[in-house]
């Protein structure tokens, strides 16, 4: 009978490798938390945008693009957890007069685009369309994106509230 003896430097190699795995960070230990925008830190990033905000706690800000001027509010919902990017479109004077085929191609239009979406504010009998960020790790890129989306949408969806209410 042959007895078969590993190398010294292998067992030594076993370990070692061994001993790595154990003390390795797991995926979910190195991974940081993600990180939420402040009003403030909106503010600043729409600045460095080239945009010029005014007012607080949600900022304003206006674009000019061709014959289109664009008046958006933007600002971080109170538990930090979105931030949100609104453009007003239409004053109604009494929501009971609106035909409800209105409200139906506005509802159906949320359907389709899911975010942005159409809202009424019944206190300033105002219609808008929202859309709304996850407030993780939002670069400056991700807000400019998500403001030059939502000016499109405004130009795609005129026909639908550019219209006496």
């Amino acid at each position: 009978l042959m007895r078969h003896r590993a190398p010294l430097w292998t067992l030594g190699l076993l370990a070692a490798a061994t001993l790595a795995l154990h003390f390795a960070p797991r995926h979910s230990q190195a991974q940081a938390p993600a990180k939420k925008l402040t009003a403030p830190e909106v503010r600043a990033m729409l600045l460095k945008l080239g945009y010029k905000p005014s007012g607080a706690p949600s900022t304003a800000i206006s674009i000019k693009e061709g014959d289109w001027t664009f008046n958006f509010a933007v600002g971080v919902a109170q538990n930090g957890e979105t931030i949100w990017i609104q453009a007003l479109l239409a004053d109604v004077a009494d929501e009971r007069r609106v035909p409800g085929i209105k409200w139906l191609k506005l509802m159906q239009q949320n359907d389709a685009m899911g975010n942005p979406s159409f809202s009424f504010e019944p206190k300033k009998k105002q219609v808008w369309l929202n859309c709304v960020l996850i407030n993780r790790d939002v670069s400056e890129a991700q807000l400019g994106a998500a403001i030059k989306s939502l000016a499109q949408r405004v130009k795609e969806t005129r026909p639908l509230w550019d219209q006496p209410w």
